[in-house]
């Protein structure tokens, strides 16, 4: 082995060694916050020891308790067979969603990995070059051209951003392209009405289904978790790190009747804003969203895990606005998992 190859991995250990560390760090706090919340601890003295022995002959080593310890304030007893976050994340992911595969982070690229699925953009900027939307090369005039016309309300996303938090909105007359010269890669995209039933509960913020499908060892693809998520407040966007919730799906396509915050705390069983009641309420064409989900996982199966973000336009289309391929795991499963006992 010469000394390259040795300082590449002598680096690599460092660097999950620090991933864990930090991912731990992260689970004690939200245990210390969601314990100071209710005023109540489930993990005493007696129990973190089952949970460490747990954590010792499932994954090996003890040390990944905190994140166990977490899930089990939030539902209230320990449930065997949960993926710890750390775990996932660092251990995981490495070897199911290998970071060079992970290119849901080049949102311009969406729409042509999945054709009549992902949403259609108006202008595209991809090194440096602007694409109208029947993918020809277009002069910065040119582009430009085509957003006084559509004199609208669009998006824009970045490549590689993630959370929602460098989405803009904007009429499509005000922009300027040459103040976006500093950005090599990215989309501008029109606002999509969504469906009725989904304006009915949340009108500000575009709301989304998330899927989470895993591709299996003998190439079936399954769902593992489905959730509705909806923006709070004046947020366009429902991400529950800019405040917004979210609520389970069953397998019919109807809402559970209690949503929750990112935080795992239950926000109660109707929007705050709104007042629209959760329960009893059925996604349109829920069905058409995961066999869609299933189909592009197929599409691209270079990573066995991707998380999906899917509406419903106007007209009744699941249209997908974003995917993830390393999507987080950790509320869902502590909230009604596990559903990765049989997996890994």
């Amino acid at each position: 082995m010469n000394l390259i190859v040795l300082g590449k991995k002598i680096q690599a250990g460092i660097n999950k060694r620090g991933r864990l560390f930090f991912s731990r760090r992260k689970a004690h706090s939200l245990r210390k916050k969601l314990i100071k919340e209710k005023n109540h601890q489930v993990v005493d003295n007696e129990l973190k020891k089952d949970l460490k022995s747990y954590s010792k002959e499932t994954f090996g080593n003890n040390a990944y308790w905190p994140w166990l310890a977490l899930y089990t304030e939030i539902r209230g007893e320990f449930k065997p067979g949960w993926l710890p976050d750390d775990y996932y994340t660092v251990i995981l992911l490495d070897e199911y969603c290998p970071e060079d595969a992970r290119i849901s982070n080049y949102k311009t690229f969406d729409h042509r990995l999945f054709p009549g699925f992902a949403l259609e953009p108006l202008l595209v900027k991809v090194s440096g070059q602007f694409y109208d939307s029947n993918k020809r090369a277009q002069t910065i005039h040119e582009a430009q051209k085509v957003l006084n016309y559509y004199s609208k309300e669009v998006v824009i996303k970045e490549d590689s951003q993630l959370g929602g938090g460098s989405v803009k909105f904007i009429e499509s007359t005000k922009i300027k392209l040459s103040d976006f010269s500093y950005l090599p890669n990215f989309i501008i995209q029109p606002l999509i009405k969504q469906h009725e039933t989904l304006n009915r509960l949340s009108h500000n913020a575009v709301s989304t289904v998330r899927i989470i499908t895993f591709l299996k060892d003998n190439g079936e693809i399954e769902t593992k978790y489905s959730k509705f998520r909806f923006g709070v407040g004046d947020s366009r966007v429902d991400n529950t790190s800019a405040g917004g919730g979210f609520c389970f799906i069953d397998a019919d396509g109807t809402l559970s009747e209690v949503a929750f915050d990112g935080g795992g705390t239950k926000m109660g069983n109707k929007h705050p804003d709104t007042g629209f009641e959760f329960k009893n309420t059925k996604i349109p064409n829920y069905d058409m969203i995961l066999e869609n989900c299933i189909k592009s996982h197929r599409i691209y199966p270079y990573v066995k895990i991707i998380g999906w973000d899917v509406t419903v336009n106007e007209k009744g289309d699941p249209v997908l606005l974003e995917w993830n391929a390393d999507p987080g795991l950790w509320l869902s499963e502590a909230l009604i998992g596990p559903r990765f006992a049989n997996d890994f």
